[in-house]
């Protein structure tokens, strides 16, 4: 089943974008395919797993093809948990939000949020609260990344071989044309959508196919679209959650967003910086009530 996901919000100009997917990629040998399955030699992917046709014809193909399988699991993979979350904009004003974030079968909420140290009430716990900064976001734990690899959705390309915090990485750029982009979403402050045509980069392990930098951004945007461009870059790391398991979840984001004023020189821009900390394992509490003495 294919997910549909607009996942990330900007409060004032009303941005509706995806963010990256939250990785169940647990270190545990237990989760590793059966031998008795049939496996490509050259990739390490299943016979008829959809990722054959995603990494077709690509240089390194093995990395993107473990990052392949472990998105299209992920749901089943990931557990439910708790994390701390801080967003920062330095322009024009400094401004902090904190807040809980909880993730539970996939669909984000949130709690005990402040805004530069002061409680704000939060409208909705499954929609973002409204805060005064002119972009924040939701859905780091979102599937972009399942529909970057549904069969024909996105375009792959090997880039290069680098090292990112001291670890072997094998880059890879993707593109998605305007006509195929039915999960990524932009709308400006006067109401106007748009499903744009999207490029970016996936940095992942050159030896596990482990996620651990992803960017984002729209192109070709129309010349009266209120926003002028945007660009996402996501970190992730290998994180305890508890008891769990270790997994690949976000730890850090930035975001630059570009703004058209007619009357406004240079293009006005802001920069966000997101992070994530203090994951735990949610667990829902019961009480139970025993019964009253008999009368």
């Amino acid at each position: 089943m294919r997910l549909s996901v607009t996942s990330c919000r900007l409060l004032v100009l009303q941005a509706v974008l995806s963010s990256a997917v939250c990785l169940a990629q647990a270190a545990s040998p237990s989760q590793s395919a059966s031998s008795s399955e049939p496996v490509r030699a050259a990739t390490g992917i299943m016979d008829n797993s959809p990722c054959q046709t995603v990494t077709g014809g690509n240089q390194q193909p093995a990395p993107l093809a473990k990052l392949c399988e472990v998105a299209l699991n992920y749901q089943q993979e990931m557990p439910d948990f708790l994390a701390q979350m801080t967003i920062t904009e330095s322009q024009p004003f400094k401004t902090v939000v904190t807040a809980q974030v909880t993730l539970k079968q996939g669909h984000e909420s949130y709690s005990a949020m402040t805004v530069n140290g002061k409680p704000v009430e939060v409208d909705s716990l499954n929609k973002v609260p409204k805060v005064p900064m002119r972009f924040t976001s939701s859905g780091e734990f979102g599937a972009l990344l399942v529909d970057l690899f549904h069969p024909g959705e996105a375009e792959f390309q090997f880039r290069k071989q680098a090292t990112l915090q001291g670890t072997p990485v094998v880059v890879y750029g993707f593109h998605v044309s305007a006509s195929r982009n039915t999960f990524w979403s932009l709308t400006d402050d006067f109401g106007h959508t748009l499903h744009p045509e999207l490029q970016g980069e996936l940095w992942v392990e050159a030896g596990t196919g482990r996620l651990m930098r992803e960017s984002l951004q729209p192109v070709h945007l129309p010349a009266d679209f209120e926003i002028t461009g945007i660009a996402t870059t996501i970190d992730y790391g290998l994180t305890a959650v508890g008891d769990a398991g270790v997994f690949v979840l976000p730890s850090r984001s930035e975001s630059r967003i570009c703004t058209f004023h007619r009357f406004a020189k240079p293009v006005p821009c802001v920069s966000i910086i997101k992070t994530f900390s203090n994951y735990e394992k949610f667990a829902a509490t019961t009480r139970i009530l025993a019964d009253g003495p008999q009368q």
